[in-house]
């Protein structure tokens, strides 16, 4: 699919922390809505996207 998108826009396909083949759960980071929420607001920052 983002292969399909990538053709006619920018697409980012992000993978959250504790989906496919990420490490276990550690005590630094625990995967709920929360984190995943932080986690995209610092990518959003870094790519230097507005809200």
């Amino acid at each position: 699919m983002s292969q399909i998108l990538s053709v006619h826009y920018t697409f980012h396909l992000i993978n959250l922390r504790g989906l496919g083949r990420s490490d276990d759960q550690t005590d630094e980071y625990t995967y709920n809505m929360e984190d995943a929420i932080h986690y995209l607001e610092s990518i959003r920052e870094s790519l230097w996207f507005n809200k």
